[in-house]
């Protein structure tokens, strides 16, 4: 990243750059997630014990911060990531698949696809987009729920939501099936199918607690927007964590 981000800025002109961050109140704390597992950390263990003071989520933290400041190829998007992209003010970004068609559809120019970075270790998160039944609800709506999900998910359905928006298919199916002639002229879409094997579930501090995500996401504000060393930023987004999982998490889990 370090290597070509130069080259690229290098080419940029003014008010454009190699690669372009995601503010606090957008999802931040998504697309470092993935950062914070290649440098060899993370946010917390599945028992909710926060590990943002180690070493290598410190050191992830300044790599970031870095970026923005002293690499200096990088900036911190004003509007979104995708628009900056679109707009031609970024070479590059970290974004969802569920926004690909759309860069897809709008960019004047040929856009790629690849796996994320890997550093000491490779990391990628999963997303969202999934359909649930909440347990509370009366059988006879789980039934019509699950009938739902039935036809919404079966390999045609799940190829067209795919095709038409960028979230992965949903069925194995569905891509050696409907979407196969689609992949070989889209290839950009089959990166994330590809990489799928590779990827984890998100650390329970941003998914489970209650207002995690945007914890963190203004914990890295204060690197990338700030300047702020991560030694400093980190050991206070632990303890408002923590915070927040005694409040609202550990009183509410089941003995």
């Amino acid at each position: 990243m370090d290597e070509w981000g130069a080259k690229l800025q290098a080419k940029a002109g003014a008010n454009e750059y190699a690669f372009t961050h995601v503010k606090g109140d957008s999802y931040a704390a998504w697309t470092f997630q993935g950062i914070i597992w290649q440098f060899g950390g993370r946010y917390s263990d599945e028992q909710f014990k926060m590990l943002l003071d180690s070493q290598q989520a410190i050191d992830a933290g300044n790599y970031v911060r870095s970026q923005v400041f002293s690499k200096k190829y990088a900036n911190v998007t004003a509007n979104s990531e995708t628009a900056d992209f679109v707009a031609g003010t970024t070479a590059s970004m970290l974004s969802s698949t569920g926004g690909l068609a759309g860069v897809l559809r709008d960019a004047k120019f040929e856009v790629g696809t690849a796996f994320y970075p890997e550093k000491t270790k490779f990391g990628c998160p999963t997303g969202g987009a999934g359909l649930g039944i909440p347990e509370a609800v009366p059988d006879a709506n789980k039934v019509a729920a699950m009938t739902f999900i039935k036809f919404i998910t079966e390999p045609e359905n799940t190829a067209y939501y795919s095709q038409n928006v960028g979230y992965m298919p949903v069925r194995k199916s569905a891509v050696t099936g409907p979407m196969a002639e689609f992949l070989k002229s889209k290839p950009q879409f089959k990166t994330a199918i590809d990489q799928l094997a590779k990827t984890q579930p998100q650390d329970s501090a941003r998914v489970y607690i209650p207002g995690g995500d945007a914890i963190l996401g203004k914990g890295l504000e204060r690197m990338i927007l700030n300047n702020e060393d991560a030694k400093n930023v980190w050991p206070d987004v632990k303890k408002e964590l923590e915070k927040a999982y005694e409040n609202d998490v550990k009183p509410k889990l089941k003995a």
